[in-house]
């Protein structure tokens, strides 16, 4: 809460806890509210798993997560960020375009002369789709509350993939994200999109606090809209 702007006025670029940061954050680049979507999605999956999506030991060790569950950065960001340097090696392939590889951890210990913390690893898959559908169920449901189970689960985690784009540009916005079938509480699409997003006013808050309110002021049972599936605990400990 500390370091919350305005959308035209950021003035920082170390912002976000590790665990939560986004990839533009990492890079250094400029940043909007997409990095609030960002964390979004890293808190729900952690709602859901009861444990951190993404527990990076350090700044480098957060970027290997993010390509390790969503793939690399795209090119544009690599070019402009400010730390792509840091993270990754750049190549030349034939036609000497620019091929960014990422820097194993013997390498970044090397150049930067320091010991990398142990490596945090919670989960035997790496993708979101992956750990959502995996994730254990209840042995006590019925058959049919299993299939609502499995239904929510499908809704979840295309949410949290529109969510969790590395591309900030393609990320989805407070509106979007409300009118996903997960949120309105309507039939799973897998073919569904959000609605085109509109420019978002210069003049408001880095924060998605003013668009949640119409999601979850009218549920307040264990039924509510958008209620993560029934999994893991969101009390344990953080590291």
């Amino acid at each position: 809460p500390g370091s919350a702007c305005f959308q035209n006025q950021g003035v920082y670029t170390y912002i976000q806890s590790r665990f939560y940061r986004s990839p533009e954050v990492l890079l250094r680049l400029p940043y909007a509210m997409g990095i609030d979507i960002w964390s979004l999605g890293c808190i729900g999956a952690e709602l859901f798993l009861g444990l951190p999506l993404l527990p990076g030991t350090c700044e480098y060790s957060q970027m290997c997560k993010v390509v390790e569950a969503f793939g690399m950065p795209p090119r544009h960001m690599l070019e402009k960020g400010k730390w792509t340097h840091k993270y990754f090696n750049v190549e030349r392939d034939g036609a000497g375009a620019p091929l960014y590889v990422l820097k194993s951890p013997k390498e970044f210990e090397s150049e930067n002369n320091v010991d990398l913390p142990k490596e945090r690893r919670y989960f035997k898959y790496n993708t979101v789709p992956d750990l959502v559908e995996h994730y254990p169920y209840k042995k006590t449901l019925s058959p049919d509350a299993l299939q609502k189970e499995k239904d929510l689960r499908r809704k979840f985690q295309h949410f949290l993939v529109g969510i969790l784009q590395v591309d900030p540009s393609l990320r989805w916005t407070p509106l979007q994200c409300l009118q996903h079938p997960f949120i309105a509480n309507t039939p799973h699409d897998p073919a569904w999109t959000p609605a085109p997003a509109k420019r978002a006013n210069e003049s408001q808050p880095l924060s998605i606090a003013q668009a949640i309110p119409a999601a979850s002021s009218s549920s307040s049972s264990s039924s509510a809209r958008g209620r993560p599936p029934t999994a893991g605990s969101s009390s344990r400990s953080r590291p």
